[in-house]
């Protein structure tokens, strides 16, 4: 009997040793799994972030764009018509010394 029980202790040792070591694998590997999951969605994470900000710039930059060359448009036509004021002013005022000088 105590032969028996002996060898049943030997058995129940060996399987505990042999699950400790086998679950001890298993989260080492997980561990490596997990930390290799991590680094590829950080780079897929950093590398779609680029593609955005890159995509959102460039929509950006189209946008200032625009907004500018509107600017330089009501800029250009706000100087044209203080050209065109001044000249009719030049105009009027030549008219005036003209009919000063017929008098």
């Amino acid at each position: 009997m105590q032969l028996l029980f002996f060898k049943h202790t030997l058995a129940n040792k060996a399987e505990v040793v042999a699950m400790s070591i086998f679950e001890y694998d298993r989260e080492w590997e997980e561990e490596i799994l997990r930390k290799e999951e991590f680094e590829a969605g950080r780079e897929l994470g950093e590398q779609l972030g680029k593609e955005l900000g890159e995509k959102l710039g460039r929509e950006l930059g189209k946008e200032e764009e625009q907004k500018n060359t509107e600017k330089e448009r009501r800029r250009a036509d706000s100087e044209k018509m203080r050209a065109d004021n001044t000249e009719r002013e030049l105009l009027i005022l030549k008219e005036k010394l003209a009919l000063m000088q017929d008098k």
